[in-house]
């Protein structure tokens, strides 16, 4: 195997490696001395005889640490910088309600395999990774009451120890995790409406945010963490709101009767990008409204690419992407059977994670950005869902 010019000059071998090569060149030598007769050589081919095996074994040693270190940047290269991905698996043939008590979370490595289970009751639901990696949030049934359908916040260790509640009988659901992983905002009906709380990732110093008629559900913090997007939903209307951290300047960016849509921030929080009959983009502030779609129909999950160049989001049962001018419009799936639904993109950019029925029951896939090695990573008789990727952009 050929070695780069640049991988020999930025090597540095351990300590250990240095030492294990002092110690074989001392019993080469060893036994060149005892062999080899003096007069024969001299000492000049001695010292040469020495240098030469002293380069040898420093070539190999360069060359063995390179082919340990090469297949990992590969491993890493192929999951789009994906390391574990964690999602709900519930049993297959259930409702929404009857999936509830079913439901648990699992984790993963980023080509499927090494699947755990990280909670041992049933009952539990989307998960979000804290942005180092080292928790997980997620929403309990372990507070269910019959009476007014009060779930939990709580928060695990990655290998599924030290469960605690974060929410301590108040209720909590949807928990969404800040940018930087000091704060959970979430929904509660502690109130007797279901409005939008904010917390330390402690549980500590919970406020509520919103105070609308309907019910509110927390869809996504800001890049900067100084923002959130919202749903305000009654029986007939969804719309995307926007606010403040602290609960102030909530603004209506949405304002067409029917259902909106999952709606997400750019890379660089000053734009958002919804579904309501078609894609749109719009300014925080909620100026500039633009449609970038003009075939009306069931538009879903629209998000940005990590860069800020692309959307990705699904239509009618498959998924797509384009630019973020609406152009060079390019359609990834193609399916007979099932709904492909958009997750979001990998670190890098290079992957998308999505959820796919088109085997019977949702799995979870990824594909190269382009359509490319769609894979089933679950491949499981359940249904699995809601996964989220570490380590987040």
């Amino acid at each position: 195997m050929a070695v780069s010019e640049n991988i020999l000059k930025n090597l540095r071998l351990p300590a250990r490696a240095d030492a294990r090569m002092v110690n074989s060149t001392s019993s080469h030598v060893k036994y060149f001395r005892g062999i080899l007769p003096h007069k024969a050589f001299g000492m000049r081919r001695i010292m040469n005889a020495r240098l030469s095996l002293l380069i040898l074994i420093g070539m190999c040693l360069i060359l063995a640490g390179c082919n340990e270190a090469l297949p990992l940047e590969s491993s890493i290269e192929e999951s789009g910088g994906v390391e574990k991905i964690v999602f709900t698996s519930y049993e297959e043939n259930t409702s929404l309600v009857e999936s509830l008590p079913t439901a648990q979370i699992y984790i993963m490595d980023h080509n499927g395999e090494n699947k755990k289970c990280l909670t041992q009751d049933k009952g539990h639901k989307y998960p979000q990774f804290l942005p180092d990696g080292s928790r997980i949030v997620f929403r309990s049934i372990r507070g269910w009451r019959t009476r007014d359908h009060l779930f939990e916040i709580f928060i695990m260790d990655t290998d599924g120890n030290n469960q605690a509640s974060l929410t301590n009988g108040l209720g909590g659901k949807y928990p969404i995790v800040s940018p930087d992983g000091s704060k959970i905002a979430f929904s509660s009906f502690r109130d007797l409406s279901d409005d939008i709380y904010i917390m330390d990732v402690d549980g500590n110093n919970q406020t509520r945010l919103t105070s609308y008629p309907g019910w509110e559900i927390p869809i996504q913090f800001s890049p900067d963490g100084s923002k959130i997007l919202f749903w305000c939903e009654d029986n007939t209307d969804r719309e995307v709101y926007i606010m403040d951290v602290d609960g102030g300047n909530q603004t209506q960016l949405t304002d067409n009767p029917g259902m909106a849509g999952l709606a997400g921030f750019s890379p660089d929080g000053s734009k958002v990008v919804f579904a309501t009959g078609e894609i749109y983009i719009v300014d925080i502030d909620g100026s500039n409204l633009t449609a970038l779609t003009s075939d009306p129909g069931h538009y879903y999950s629209p998000s940005f690419s990590p860069d800020g160049s692309k959307i990705l989001f699904g239509r009618a049962r498959e998924i797509y992407t384009m630019d973020t001018d609406g152009r060079n419009l390019c359609r990834l799936t193609h399916n007979n059977s099932g709904q492909d639904s958009p997750e979001g993109f990998s670190p890098d950019g290079s992957k998308i994670i999505f959820v796919s029925s088109r085997e019977g029951n949702n799995e979870i896939y990824i594909m190269d950005a382009d359509s490319k090695n769609q894979k089933n990573l679950t491949n499981r008789p359940e249904v699995d869902e809601s996964p989220q990727i570490y380590p987040l952009f």
